[in-house]
């Protein structure tokens, strides 16, 4: 049996959410696996097999991705990981009109997000309000994303009340896709 979890299934057992002796039995070999964010580098060959995959499954002839296209995806933090990756290319791949994919095939969010700043201690221009905000609204974001939405886990991972979670997430305003795919 193969399976895979975004989950924190420790702290699940923890928190009698989870049965011990089913996690013992399915866990022989563990494998992590970091979130494509964290392995960048992996994004260049992934681009070229999903082109090649997505342009073989709607018969079209694409050698490429411009440099152009190719530093926004680098630059894109993928809240969806790989699926959301696959997603794009698949998108990109049916929009393309020649045999090169450019920016102008890729979502327009994409490039809207890779051009966003992201939190840099260094950059004390916006002030320490606006610094502490972004950076909050960042840890906040990467623990939804990392639980694919669901605030009581979010809420775990940050060791705060998830009614605090839900609280700030309505006062910094933060709209994230992994809410929109499940709401607890």
């Amino acid at each position: 049996i193969i399976t895979a979890t975004h989950r924190d299934l420790e702290l699940m057992i923890k928190n009698g959410e989870f049965r011990e002796d089913l996690f013992y039995r399915l866990n022989v070999i563990s494998i992590h696996l970091p979130s494509l964010r964290q392995r960048k580098s992996d994004i260049p060959i992934l681009v070229d097999h999903l082109i090649k995959k997505h342009a073989e499954i709607n018969q079209k002839i694409i050698s490429s991705i411009s440099s152009e296209a190719m530093d926004q995806l680098m630059k894109y933090q993928y809240p969806g990981n790989i699926r959301e990756l696959e997603n794009i290319i698949e998108r990109a791949v049916v929009l393309c009109r020649g045999d090169l994919i450019t920016k102008s095939d890729l979502p327009a969010q994409i490039g809207k997000i890779s051009e966003k700043k992201i939190f840099d201690p260094t950059d004390l221009e916006d002030g320490y309000e606006e610094k502490v905000r972004s950076f909050e609204k960042e840890i906040i974001f990467e623990a939804l994303s990392r639980t694919n939405g669901n605030k009581s886990a979010a809420a775990r991972i940050l060791n705060i009340t998830e009614r605090h979670l839900r609280s700030r997430i309505e006062i910094l305003d933060i709209k994230d896709d992994a809410n929109k795919k499940r709401e607890t």
